[in-house]
């Protein structure tokens, strides 16, 4: 059981660009936190996809967190409160939309609404079904998106993204060998999706990659799936 959160990254970058998300607090646990951090990557995709404008993104992670722990963390309530950020990103830990949504959707409500209330857009990122229980996916669907509607945010379907790439290009392996974690060409895909629902915009054609073992027609189909996640399912958010 986690007693305490310690802040486990910290990333900042220079706030330059008038957009719908100048600045995203990301808080969650080692889904966020894998392969050098969505936040940390997100940035960089910002970036090259917009050549000479940046992001500031922080993030706020401990392994297995749940919102439950976030909310009870000083650092995290302190964070949010501060009134820093446009968009405060928030993931729940990986089975507790399906094993216990009640208790999400008590602490998505809390953490949504702080949010909220101290000027910043809140989002929910949906992460993916385990590798081995697919069928998961419609859970966590179904917690996100009743999780977001308390308190009117924003829902990033990664885990679909997950999922349509199963079907689309089932040859790029998505998973850390313990069928949970993302891998570098996971936490691509989910960078991606986060720049295409943030900011209804195309991820395709942009150069940044994340990690150099994600090949070209492996980023360019990556990209794409991201952009389908969005013309799929991003009219439902």
């Amino acid at each position: 059981m986690i007693r305490t959160l310690p802040l486990l990254v910290v990333l900042l970058a220079a706030m330059t660009l008038a957009s719908p998300a100048e600045s995203i607090l990301f808080i969650g646990n080692s889904y966020t936190a894998a392969n050098g951090g969505l936040g940390s990557h997100l940035a960089a995709f910002y970036s090259s996809a917009v050549p000479g404008d940046s992001i500031a993104v922080l993030e706020l992670t401990a392994g297995g967190a749940t919102l439950q722990n976030h909310w009870n963390n000083p650092t995290v309530i302190t964070a949010i409160s501060s009134g820093d950020w446009d968009m405060a990103v928030m993931q729940e830990q990986s089975t507790r939309p399906v094993r216990d949504p009640l208790l999400m959707y008590e602490f998505a409500d809390s953490l949504g609404n702080l949010a909220r209330a101290s000027g910043s857009t809140p989002a929910f990122f949906m992460t993916w079904a385990r590798m081995n229980d697919p069928e998961m996916i419609t859970d966590l669907d179904a917690a996100y998106s009743y999780a977001a509607s308390l308190s009117d945010a924003l829902m990033i379907p990664s885990g679909r993204a997950f999922q349509l790439s199963s079907l689309y290009s089932p040859e790029i392996l998505l998973y850390e060998p313990d069928g949970s974690h993302p891998n570098a060409h996971g936490t691509y895909l989910a960078v991606c999706v986060l720049y295409a629902f943030i900011w209804e915009d195309s991820p395709v054609g942009v150069e940044y990659l994340s990690d150099p073992s994600i090949t070209e027609s492996e980023k360019l189909a990556l990209q794409n799936t991201a952009w389908n996640t969005f013309l799929e399912f991003g009219a439902e958010r």
